[in-house]
């Protein structure tokens, strides 16, 4: 998931540290799936489908729209930060 990816992305930038990038991005991914996943199972069929695609492009519209945090459609510019080991 995208929260996954972005998170996973701040804590390699800010803490330089791939080990633990790896871990948060792994539980941002899954707190994001258990909190939507909650939600989408009480229902069945098209609306589980319909619910789950929702949420998807929820979380994509926030990382796209919100350009102070995220670099909107330039992305993040991790390289910038980080230096040759």
């Amino acid at each position: 998931m995208e929260s996954g990816v972005y998170c996973g992305s701040f804590s390699e930038i800010h803490l330089q540290f791939i080990g633990l990038a790896m871990f948060a991005c792994v539980t941002a991914s899954f707190l994001a799936a258990v909190l939507i996943g909650f939600v989408c199972v009480r229902f069945t069929r098209t609306y589980f489908i319909m619910l789950t695609v929702a949420f998807s492009e929820l979380i994509y519209a926030i990382g796209h729209k919100w350009a102070s945090l995220t670099g909107g459609d330039d992305d993040l510019w991790v390289f910038q930060y980080l230096s040759m080991r």
